[in-house]
């Protein structure tokens, strides 16, 4: 949940030395050009940061060696569409954060009902990259969020470490399979076994990086 200022927030969720951390971060950014946090509303904002956001995306899931979503046909038409039709209402939050006249780190994701739905963060692979500029940006967001009423900052699906220092209650997410045919008994036993495989995997931060650089490489999925 989310209450009170940000300040309040950070202190409740992370230590003094972190916090400490990320503002030395900020300064250092802040050596290279003004550190601006821009929430897109207008057409002109939209055009200089949603392609941006694409594209730092992309590569975001290249260099992971999962499916670029945004090489999928119909996947950057749809999300453009959504963002031009409602930037606007604030049903979608389009922000980045601009460090003299480069877009560092964006963000494109929902509002609804009170509800923030944390989906597609990116940001730059530059010499800037050290001073974490996606973390800037996401403290932005929850300042946003404070500011603006919303009681529910979600983070969505995923087990990534950075979500668990920030969550306060998770929702475990369920699936069940079971074969009929002799065919699909075996398919059902593979993939339970990819998945206690993954499973493993994730839970090994040696593992996963080996995974993660492998997968880079040959351009597959871990499925």
């Amino acid at each position: 949940g989310l209450a009170g200022t940000l300040d309040d927030f950070l202190e409740a969720k992370r230590s003094a030395s972190w916090r400490s951390k990320e503002r030395r971060k900020e300064r250092r950014l802040a050596d290279h050009g003004e550190v601006r946090f821009v929430l897109a509303r207008r057409p002109e904002e939209i055009d200089a940061i949603l392609p941006e956001m694409m594209r730092q995306k992309s590569r975001s899931y290249r260099d992971l060696g999962v499916t670029d979503l945004f090489a999928v046909p119909g996947y950057r038409e749809f999300v453009t569409a959504l963002t031009r039709e409602h930037t606007a209402d604030g049903f979608v939050f389009l922000c980045a954060i601009e460090v003299g006249e480069r877009l560092e780190a964006t963000y494109w994701g929902v509002v609804h009902a009170r509800r923030f739905y944390h989906l597609l963060p990116t940001y730059a692979v530059d010499e800037l990259t050290r001073y974490a500029p996606g973390n800037v940006l996401l403290r932005r967001m929850f300042e946003w969020c404070l500011a603006n009423g919303i009681e529910v900052f979600d983070f969505t699906s995923g087990d990534d470490e950075y979500k668990a220092a920030w969550c306060d209650r998770s929702l475990l997410l369920y699936d069940y399979f079971e074969g009929v045919t002799a065919r699909g008994k075996v398919r059902v036993a593979m993939t339970r076994g990819q998945r206690s495989t993954k499973k493993r995997i994730k839970r090994s931060p040696v593992l996963l990086d080996y995974a993660r650089r492998v997968r880079a490489r040959v351009g597959g999925r871990l499925r």
